[in-house]
């Protein structure tokens, strides 16, 4: 191939991206504020390699990647900032087999006992943000769940639409997780708590939440129950 400049090589398509094979190779420059050298890098280990040591300038904030969808359109299909899916690849081989499978897996881990975190610790985080600007919030959820049979007919039965598990050792049982689920852990209860039922989604029979017959407001098949939390003062 004759010399050409980066800007005069053809471009590649979305239909070309989407079916860019890993041995395809990307063009990198190393140690461009050093002695610069041009390399090459396939796809499929610029997309496995994507790991670095924050340093001094990580200082405030850091993230490894960043996807940010900004909407200037309207849009009758879905939008997302990222997608992960896993295909069973070849549908004329149904002999393949598959141990563990994850669409997206997120993972935090603190491997020194010299590791101190004073905010909030958590593999997936999610928020919803209902600022001002959003006039229609739509069916609004911070996590959504869904059961789908998107390339043919359900022939298998899920186990569950959550799975909670613990892994801790027997001889480290007393440092197993304290609880299932910590409702409004930082918040004042005035943002969910309501004595009369009125508005929020956690009930009790006075303005404390301490106090008797405490429910939790949620939706079943579009009906509105309320589920018992506790019955007695603690």
């Amino acid at each position: 191939m004759a010399d050409k400049k980066m800007t005069a090589l053809t471009a590649q398509t979305l239909a070309n991206q989407k079916a860019a094979a890993l041995s395809d190779l990307l063009h990198v420059v190393d140690d461009p504020s050093g002695s610069p050298v041009n390399k090459k890098i396939t796809m499929k280990n610029f997309l496995s390699g994507l790991h670095r040591l924050t340093t001094s300038d990580d200082s405030s904030a850091y993230n490894v990647i960043e996807a940010l969808a900004n909407v200037n359109n309207a849009c009758s299909g879905v939008t997302a900032g990222l997608v992960g899916q896993v295909n069973h690849h070849d549908p004329s081989d149904s002999t393949i087999a598959l141990t563990t499978v994850y669409g997206v897996k997120g993972k935090t881990s603190t491997q020194k006992s010299t590791s101190s975190i004073t905010g909030l610790n958590t593999a997936v985080m999610a928020e919803l943000d209902c600022s001002s600007s959003a006039t229609a919030a739509g069916n609004a959820y911070c996590l959504t769940c869904d059961m789908t049979e998107d390339s043919g007919s359900r022939a298998a039965t899920p186990t569950a639409f959550i799975r909670f598990g613990d892994s801790v050792a027997n001889a480290r049982i007393a440092y197993a997780a304290d609880y299932l689920f910590d409702l409004y852990p930082n918040t004042s209860f005035s943002c969910g708590v309501a004595a009369n039922g009125s508005v929020g989604n956690l009930f009790a029979n006075g303005a404390d939440a301490t106090t008797q017959d405490g429910t939790l407001r949620i939706k079943v098949n579009g009906l509105v129950r309320y589920l018992a939390l506790y019955t007695t003062s603690s």
